[in-house]
């Protein structure tokens, strides 16, 4: 008897269940706790970004640059300014060794609460089981990779800087030159940097969550995510921009808004990250999991191991597991942390041609 296969739901389903999925999940949540260690993780990756670039900038102009990336990622003059004054800050002439030592590794801790938090959360949304029982050899490899992490971020910021140089020096000689080409020229760069975004959450979709995902799968939704990405930017951009939060909060209105960019950025991910997993259960290559949805009728002759799961109270989780969970071994982190480090220069470099 051939089997037949539940029929998939339509795309409005899709989208709807990518809300539900989001909504449940408590995305707001996630983003806000994302937020929090993102706060801590900004120091350390900044102060090694300044001293890597400073080696070719020297350390005021290298903090400058970066500064001026900040900038014109989030269109905040008052945000650029808290960062150029949080690398100042971190350098202390009148600290003692032992001060600078402990300062600089509560930092390097701080930060990695960054990546494990993220790791957290993309494993709740794929409904991987929580590990209660971690060894502490465990949970100091997790350290040791978001330490990683943290460290390829400053070598990130330092290459976007070289990069952005560079390209800014291009494409003026270019706009000398033939006037006729800026238009194309800026096009191109978008598509350039749209496509390393869509490979940057492709690999964090990848190799974060301890769950295995097909290849076609993360591509749907890494275009996906970068798309809404993209336009939520700008989105938040304009409404920062036009808000008058940092005269409410005074002096701690740059850490407000730093907060909001990246609360607002962190859900942004994460519903992009929900439609990842809800393709996938439904179009992609884990319909196994996926649950009978109210609108789809039951196939009368589809045999037991292909019908789709139903739902049988609100409460429960949309999806069901079927697929096992596996841990990363530290060589596959190690080059997908390699692979970041060549391709993710997007994070702080904004369209170098824009003016």
């Amino acid at each position: 008897m051939v089997q037949q296969k539940p029929a998939a739901p339509s795309a409005w389903a899709l989208l709807k269940m990518t809300v539900i999925e989001w909504n449940e999940d408590n995305a707001a949540h996630l983003a806000a706790a994302l937020a929090y260690y993102t706060i801590f993780s900004f120091a350390p990756l900044f102060i090694i970004g300044v001293a890597l670039a400073a080696l070719v900038y020297g350390h005021d102009a290298a903090a400058g640059r970066i500064a001026g990336q900040v900038a014109a990622f989030t269109n905040s003059t008052r945000l650029a300014e808290f960062i150029e004054n949080l690398i100042e800050n971190a350098r202390n002439p009148g600290a003692s060794l032992a001060t600078t030592v402990f300062g600089f590794v509560a930092l390097l801790y701080g930060a990695t609460g960054l990546f494990a938090e993220l790791k957290n959360a993309l494993n709740h949304i794929w409904d991987v089981p929580t590990k209660e029982n971690q060894g502490l050899w465990q949970a100091i490899l997790v350290r040791l990779v978001a330490l990683v992490v943290v460290v390829v971020g400053g070598f990130i910021m330092f290459a976007s800087l070289v990069i952005t140089t560079a390209l800014s020096a291009a494409t003026d000689w270019i706009n000398a030159n033939w006037e006729e080409a800026a238009v194309r020229t800026q096009a191109v760069n978008f598509v350039f940097f749209f496509l390393i975004t869509v490979l940057i959450f492709a690999l964090v979709y990848k190799y974060v969550p301890d769950v295995r995902i097909a290849w076609h799968d993360i591509l749907i939704g890494a275009v996906a995510t970068a798309l809404l990405f993209s336009i939520g930017r700008l989105l938040i951009s304009f409404y920062l921009s036009r808000s008058t939060i940092i005269s409410v909060y005074g002096a701690a209105g740059s850490l407000i808004v730093l907060l909001l960019w990246t609360y607002y950025s962190a859900q942004i991910f994460f519903l992009g990250a929900e439609f990842t997993q809800v393709y996938g259960r439904t179009y992609g290559t884990r319909q196994r999991e996926r649950p009978l949805l109210e609108e789809e009728p039951v196939p009368e002759n589809a045999e037991a191991n292909v019908m789709p799961l139903p739902v049988t109270q609100p409460q429960e989780r949309r999806w069901r597991r079927w697929g096992r969970t596996v841990s990363r071994p530290v060589a596959e982190i190690g080059l997908a942390l390699g692979i970041i480090a060549l391709v993710s220069i997007y994070n702080l470099v904004r369209d170098p041609f824009r003016k």
